[in-house]
């Protein structure tokens, strides 16, 4: 049995499905709706392209994944609660909207759910366990509010980020976490600018307040600033031979201008399609196998998935 796990905000699958054009879209459900089950890390629904679908291949045994939707239940900002439906949700703790001075709550969460009676009886404690953390886009914008500026630094990242590891490493037995790289996305604003009719909602949805500032350069430095908090931290905690607890650093350096602009939800213009999910899903689960990491990934949706042999193993 192998249990994967998820700490992030995009993992909720916020605007993976599109709404109608006009002024009317944004009435469509699609736009309050979080995708669980088609998530790029843990989409666990029959058609899921999703690391989690591509573990269960080769392990029927998995647990973990997300199915199905459910409603959105927050926005960016500090979330202060979380609300899950364990049933849609299983182990996927991503909230929508979460900075990583959220992840306490999503951990409560999972800590939760791996305590309960179901996966008690199914001893998933003692079982080996994926944990991804992919947490900082939401900094990365909201860090041109000023009533979160302090909660959105370098600093204040790596810190929570250290944080969650430790509280990983205390109360999860067996444990590889998997700590993903920010992305370049400071781009997608001149991309929804020269798309109008195609991003109609973005000006209404404001998903990204720097975008609203135009303080790309901002944003660039952040992503590079948290990138180097999240190597530092998993070296510090790489696996040692015969250990049941490593963290690894997995570098996401997208090349968003590759994309389509139809890879993004025209929700907002901000969050990934369904397409994007797919593709982010290959990406990663390529990139898993090798010690090789690419500089640029562009966007290519023929992508082939690698398929690992007998002698593969996690490349960490």
């Amino acid at each position: 049995m192998f249990v994967s796990q998820d700490l992030n905000s995009i993992f909720a699958g916020y605007g993976i499905k599109n709404v109608p054009e006009g002024p009317l879209g944004l009435l469509n459900p699609n736009a309050l709706t979080e995708y669980r089950g088609l998530n790029y890390m843990m989409g666990g629904d029959p058609d899921a392209i999703s690391i989690a679908s591509f573990i269960k291949h080769f392990n029927a045994k998995l647990l973990g994944s997300s199915t199905n939707t459910h409603p959105l239940v927050s926005i960016a900002g500090n979330v202060s609660y979380a609300t899950h439906f364990p049933p849609v949700d299983n182990l996927n703790a991503a909230i929508s909207g979460a900075m990583a001075v959220n992840l306490d709550l999503e951990l409560d969460y999972l800590l939760q759910e791996l305590n309960s009676p179901f996966a008690s009886n199914l001893n998933a404690k003692n079982e080996w366990k994926m944990i991804n953390i992919h947490i900082g886009s939401n900094e990365m914008c909201q860090s041109c509010d000023s009533k979160l500026t302090n909660l959105t630094t370098p600093e204040v990242y790596a810190r929570e980020i250290e944080n969650a590891v430790q509280r990983i490493k205390r109360s999860i037995p067996k444990t590889f976490v998997n700590l993903i790289g920010m992305f370049r996305f400071s781009v997608i604003n001149q991309m929804a600018k020269a798309n109008p009719q195609y991003c109609a909602n973005r000006d209404i949805i404001k998903p990204c307040e720097c975008f609203l500032q135009n303080k790309m350069d901002h944003m660039d430095s952040l992503m590079e600033q948290f990138n180097t908090k999240l190597m530092a931290i998993a070296n510090k905690y790489a696996p040692q031979p015969g250990s049941t607890f490593g963290v690894a650093y997995t570098p996401f350096p997208i090349d968003f201008q590759s994309f389509p602009i139809n890879a993004f939800s025209n929700i907002d213009c901000f969050h990934p399609s369904v397409s994007a999910h797919q593709w982010m899903a290959k990406s990663i689960w390529n990139q898993l196998f090798t010690k090789s990491k690419p500089s640029t990934m562009l966007f290519n949706f023929s992508e082939e998935i690698y398929c690992p042999t007998d002698i593969d193993r996690l490349a960490i």
